[in-house]
């Protein structure tokens, strides 16, 4: 379930390299019921998994139709109004757990993006260097990176990371990936912060 700092940004992992981004947006449309339709817009883009290389992986929001607080300037929120709440969502992704099955695999969604993700497609043969991003702990890896004052024409919130760099002459044959990991630092938690440094380090040597 999609979490107060991250209500639209969501990550479905597993999906086969000859699925198109029209292909697999018509599959998360298809998951709306007639109002959702109505009332959400769609925005997707598809990027190679890094680790797998014979899937890749979409990163995609559903921005509400009507003006959204959490992009609008501060002056313009109503005294007392508070940020949108889980309602916002598709009642398909307001589940724990979002699958889906598409050309014999199952598609797995989520909202912590935990692990690597790369941002961008870049021909392998291309690649000059590798970028990770990490976020600090209790910062979410992708909204980390984005832009939520100055959204796009599109009313959605720019991903400096994703949007900048591959437009940079320099730097668009750079594999641009985030890495997330269970941020919560307290002195007991589940997860230490040498465990997800160990974490990193396994997946980097998958890529």
């Amino acid at each position: 379930m999609a979490t107060t700092k991250n209500r639209e940004i969501f990550r479905a992992v597993n999906i086969s390299n000859s699925t198109t981004e029209a292909e697999f947006r018509s599959v998360l449309l298809n998951r709306l019921n007639d109002g959702e339709k109505e009332a959400f817009e769609l925005y997707l883009h598809l990027a190679p998994d890094c680790i797998n290389p014979a899937t890749q992986t979409a990163i995609f929001e559903f921005e509400p139709r009507t003006p959204n607080p959490r992009t609008m300037e501060p002056h313009a929120l109503e005294p007392g109004a508070s940020e949108p709440g889980l309602s916002e969502l598709p009642l398909f992704l307001q589940t724990k757990e979002t699958f889906l099955l598409h050309r014999d695999r199952v598609v797995a969604i989520d909202a912590d993006f935990l692990g690597l993700t790369q941002l961008y497609p870049v021909e392998p043969s291309e690649i000059k260097i590798d970028i990770v991003a990490l976020p600090v702990p209790n910062a979410h890896p992708y909204r980390t990176w984005a832009n939520h004052v100055v959204p796009n024409m599109e009313n959605v919130a720019q991903m400096w990371l994703r949007d900048f760099l591959c437009k940079d002459d320099n730097l668009k044959y750079c594999r641009t990936m985030i890495f997330g990991y269970r941020t919560k630092y307290r002195p007991k938690t589940e997860l230490p912060i040498e465990d997800a440094a160990n974490y990193f380090l396994e997946e980097i040597n998958k890529c």
